[in-house]
């Protein structure tokens, strides 16, 4: 008799010493694997079958943790901002419907993928991520993994036919086209992350990001914040003077007004949709060249 025989019959006998037929073929299967995984170790260690056969990222972590579920972490939990950190680019998303944290409307989770450095991808357009320096791994074992999953769902930013592993996520109550305008309207869904959530995605104040020139106009980026509704506006003024309203409902907004040359200084209020004045987000004052 060998080794791993005798061991395998010590250790199904471990696991349950009183069972039915299919619980004890169950079992041996499962401490099977787990001898093929973990060798005498998990005989010799005080831990589960279950525990020595769950991968969780390179880290010794509890099977239901966040690191082992399989999904990517969001964003605001790794870099502190429900959005994609610098370097990185929106590649796909995908929603649920009837979200609770949306009032019932989609919730959408859009993915921000690395990028390639200078990595080759193959037929379907996912490099390993080496070249940018990606690292698969959980920050901790409360967090999900990131620099994993090498996938795009293929719906965002088309044109570049190359990206690295997904790093974060991204989630909001507005359409990702509306966000990101490289995005299709083509809808993935997957309800098992519709309870997904962190505490960092909670009462987000409203914020005026950036304004920046570009060409022919002023980009203007922020967020409504949550206590904005879907009727929620953005009012620009230039100058003093009132330039353009944007409907932009509810989540981060991305807007572009026209304007010419010159030194600027560009307001931003936001009009959330309520019976309450316009917010004034913040002032800057702006150099368009041309």
């Amino acid at each position: 008799m060998s080794l791993t025989t005798t061991i395998t019959d010590r250790a199904t006998r471990f696991v349950g010493r009183t069972t039915s037929r299919r619980g004890f073929l169950a079992r041996s299967a499962l401490v099977g694997s787990a001898i093929a995984v973990a060798g005498k170790e998990f005989v010799l260690e005080p831990r589960s079958a279950y525990a020595a056969t769950c991968g969780c990222n390179g880290r010794q972590c509890d099977c239901g943790s966040l690191c082992c579920d399989g999904y990517t972490e969001f964003c605001c939990a790794i870099y502190g901002e429900n959005s994609c950190p610098p370097g990185t680019l929106l590649a796909g998303w995908w929603k649920v419907d009837g979200s609770s944290f949306c009032n019932g409307a989609a919730r959408y989770y859009m993915d921000c993928n690395d990028g390639c450095g200078g990595c080759g991808c193959g037929s379907n357009g996912v490099c390993s991520g080496s070249c940018s320096g990606a690292n698969c791994g959980c920050r901790s074992c409360g967090n999900r993994k990131d620099g994993c999953t090498h996938f795009r769902y293929g719906n965002c930013n088309n044109q570049v036919a190359c990206v690295g592993p997904i790093m974060c996520r991204v989630v909001t109550c507005s359409k990702p086209w509306e966000i990101e305008p490289t995005c299709t309207t083509a809808s993935r869904v997957d309800n098992a992350t519709r309870n997904h959530h962190r505490p960092c995605l909670e009462d987000v104040d409203p914020v005026l990001d950036s304004v920046t020139a570009v060409t022919g106009g002023l980009r203007i980026r922020g967020d409504v914040g949550t206590g904005a509704t879907s009727a929620a506006r953005i009012e620009v003024f230039v100058d003093r003077e009132p330039v353009q309203s944007f409907a932009v409902g509810t989540g981060s907004f991305d807007v572009t007004v026209r304007n010419g040359p010159g030194i600027h200084e560009v307001c931003v209020y936001l009009d959330a949709g309520g019976s309450a004045a316009p917010e004034r987000l913040g002032c800057r004052t702006v150099t368009r060249v041309s």
